[in-house]
């Protein structure tokens, strides 16, 4: 009997077993017979992943060319992108001096009793510079002509031996064995020896002038309003014809030599931008000559400018003469163009992107550039700022200093 139960028993369970696994999850139904959404459960990673985010830059940004790209703003400045006229600029080396410059002593020497000026004194014409005793008077005007004369000829053969030094030095920078320095040096040492024989010329020509503002031969008197540049002697020595300088600062004069290849595109009046310490002075051209120097392909020029307190005479200065001019062009400050393995290039702002222009440049002045490119004017060029930049890259426009 006991047997028997236990049979019933298990049979009663495959049953029920067999009936639950036969059995299939209905759908919940709402109101209207339409099924209910139960949700997703827990396990469901494709469902979950599905409705997830997409992987990448949730903040980023959409640059021109449909691109999805980080948010990475950098600042620039830039300017309005205009037509403009620009010169072409030719620079040589100047050397600075007084526009008058004279030295200046007795007829007859004899000794200095009396000086009446020092270094620096600001005097007039007729000014008494000094007197001296005339029992010294014992020197004729023949030989202070004597002495002039000697010390032109001394100038003139100097003078002579720095050209020949100059052209061969000029041969070699053109045939580019000889360097910009070497040049720069032999044109400096040319233009010295031209001043030092045009002011022994000058002093040659004034021996009589200032005769005649020596009083009785026992004084010496300023033939010119200027200022005392250089004394050579003192009370109880021996007077001379060289005894004081004097220079006149209204205006300074800047000698140059030139090219023949330049020389018809400068002319007399023409504005001057002359560079010293990083400043930038206006001048203008006083002289031009028409005649190579001894024959040469290089020609003096001469710049006048107004007195500049800080400027020395004798200071080398560079001078940039303007020898071309093209109007209406697109110029650009000279730092914002960059360059790459392709070519010379800017950087203009397009819906707040950066965007890559090559240009070709052309004249340049006073660190400005002509450039020529696929540009319209009112283009917003970038002239800070741009060496951060590369191609498609987001900006924020900033205000200049």
């Amino acid at each position: 009997m006991k047997k028997i139960t236990i049979i019933i028993l298990i049979s009663l369970m495959l049953i029920g077993s067999v009936v639950g696994c036969s059995q299939t999850e209905e759908p919940v139904r709402g109101a209207d017979d339409s099924v209910v959404d139960q949700g997703v459960g827990k396990g469901d990673k494709s469902s979950r992943d599905n409705d997830a985010e997409p992987p990448g830059d949730r903040g980023g940004a959409t640059s021109p060319n449909g691109e999805r790209e980080s948010i990475n703003v950098l600042p620039v400045e830039v300017a309005l992108l205009e037509m403009q006229t620009i010169s072409d600029e030719y620079r040589v080396l100047g050397k600075v001096y007084p526009i008058q410059e004279l030295t200046v002593g007795v007829q007859s020497s004899g000794i200095v009793e009396q000086m009446n000026v020092k270094i620096g004194d600001e005097i007039e014409l007729g000014d008494t510079l000094y007197s001296i005793n005339d029992d010294q008077l014992q020197l004729s005007n023949n030989q202070q002509l004597s002495s002039a004369l000697n010390t032109l000829n001394s100038m003139k053969s100097k003078y002579e031996i720095e050209m020949a030094d100059y052209e061969k030095t000029k041969a070699l920078f053109d045939s580019g064995y000889a360097s910009a320095t070497d040049m720069d040096k032999a044109s400096n040492d040319l233009s010295t020896a031209k001043s030092n024989y045009d002011n022994a010329l000058q002093n040659y020509n004034n021996i009589n002038a200032t005769a005649s503002y020596n009083l009785s031969g026992m004084t010496l008197v300023s033939p010119i309003q200027g200022i005392v540049s250089d004394i050579e002697v003192s009370v109880g020595e021996k007077s001379g014809s060289n005894d004081i300088t004097i220079i006149s600062r209204d205006q300074l004069r800047i000698d140059t030599i030139v090219a023949g290849k330049v020389v018809n595109d400068i002319h007399v009046g023409d504005e001057v931008r002359i560079n010293h310490s990083d400043e930038s002075l206006i001048g203008y051209v006083e002289a031009v000559s028409p005649v190579g120097i001894n024959g040469t392909d290089s020609f003096a020029v001469s710049v006048v400018l107004d007195d500049v307190p800080e400027l020395n005479i004798g200071t080398n200065v560079e001078v940039y003469y303007s020898v071309s001019e093209a109007e209406n062009q697109y110029v650009v400050p000279k730092k914002s163009v960059l360059t790459d393995v392709n070519g010379d290039y800017i950087y203009k702002i397009v819906d707040n992107h950066s965007v890559k222009i090559y240009i070709e440049q052309g004249f340049t002045n006073n660190g400005m550039v002509q450039i020529i490119g696929d540009l319209l004017e009112g283009d917003l060029i970038v002239t800070n700022g741009q060496n951060m930049l590369t191609e498609g890259q987001l900006v924020e426009i900033q205000e200049g200093e």
